[in-house]
């Protein structure tokens, strides 16, 4: 957990897993997506827990929460410094990754998914990332859309896949 989450303000902190919230996640990252305009690129990676629906129904809402405050940690223990890692949804996270292309976006993509399933409990994660720089995308929303989609393209392909969206050139 980065020095921030651990002792940020309560309206813009995760209370299960101590993580910026989404409100936090917003808030910065409307601010470093301005950089893709002076050049720097910018990725988002969405990620979700792909075994808290059955854990949850299975065993109950704690033991779900168990599983994503598991995720949180070990995913959380890899994120670079300068990056955002926030919990933006009841068992998905999305990071800000500053500086990163599309393939840096996988390579850090793949190492959370790696980082997730150490361990017991094992935890599995689908993960959509994108990236962009001044030439691909002037929205932030367009981002984020594009992060998710690629998200629910790894969903559907199973449990623990990793997509990344690469824009038309």
């Amino acid at each position: 957990m980065t020095e921030t989450a651990a002792h940020g303000h309560p309206a813009l902190t995760d209370a299960l897993t101590g993580l910026p919230n989404r409100l936090h996640f917003d808030t910065v990252y409307r601010v470093v997506f301005k950089a893709v305009n002076r050049g720097i690129p910018v990725a988002v990676a969405a990620m979700e827990v792909d075994d808290f629906p059955d854990v949850a129904s299975r065993d109950g809402k704690e033991a779900g929460e168990a599983l994503v405050k598991v995720a949180a940690d070990r995913v959380g223990r890899t994120v670079r410094g300068a990056d955002l890692f926030a919990r933006v949804g009841e068992s998905r996270f999305f990071l800000l990754l500053f500086d990163c292309n599309p393939q840096g976006a996988r390579i850090a993509a793949d190492r959370f998914q790696e980082t997730a399933a150490m361990d017991e409990p094992e935890v599995s994660l689908s993960i959509g990332a994108a990236s962009t720089n001044r030439d691909e995308m002037s929205d932030p929303a367009e981002l984020i859309r594009a992060a998710e989609d690629a998200l629910e393209r790894a969903r559907a392909a199973g449990d623990g896949e990793v997509e990344v969206f690469h824009a038309a050139r």
